[in-house]
């Protein structure tokens, strides 16, 4: 829970704010998880901080929340492509990837304080989120448009058929 509220912390995600006479409050929660290696042996205790989203209002909380997600086939095609032409596959995974994505200034969300992790003589305020948490229905959405910022500027291109795969040309 503390690397988690660490990572919430650097990346800036929210300031300490009173909740508008006009807005909702959305709950967070704690979700936990055990990770395991090959051999089942426990390697990890995680601890993610996630928003309750059915508290969301489309039009109010969100408007766009579709991402899209790579399609099995291409993941195929990709392999038959490199193993074809002899060449290595490299996967990343980004360490807490929605804390990368800027919430929209238009659609502020506001979520609780984690519980155990309140600010001291402040637990009456709320968070303003500057940046997605997990759970938002717009999070999925915000991380594809930033990933796919990064990924342009640097020239890598959208397949057409697949707009999850990304060429370098």
């Amino acid at each position: 829970m503390c690397d988690e509220f660490d990572s919430i912390v650097q990346f800036s995600t929210y300031k300490l704010v009173e909740l508008p006479s006009d807005c909702e409050v959305i709950n967070t929660k704690w979700v936990y998880h055990i990770k395991h290696n090959k051999t089942r042996h426990i390697t990890r205790y995680k601890a993610r901080l996630v928003a309750c989203e059915f508290t969301q209002k489309p039009g109010v909380n969100f408007d766009e929340t579709f991402a899209p997600i790579t399609r099995i086939k291409s993941i195929h095609l990709l392999c038959t492509i490199a193993t074809a032409l002899d060449c290595e596959i490299h996967v990343i995974d980004v360490n807490s990837a929605f804390l990368n994505s800027k919430m929209p200034d238009d659609q502020p969300a506001y979520v609780r304080q984690p519980t155990r992790f309140e600010a001291k003589g402040k637990e009456y305020l709320i968070w303003l989120l500057l940046k997605a948490l997990y759970g938002l229905e717009q999070s999925g959405c915000l991380w594809y448009k930033k990933l796919k910022s990064i990924l342009v500027e640097i020239r890598f291109t959208v397949c057409l058929a697949d707009p999850c795969i990304f060429i370098c040309c």
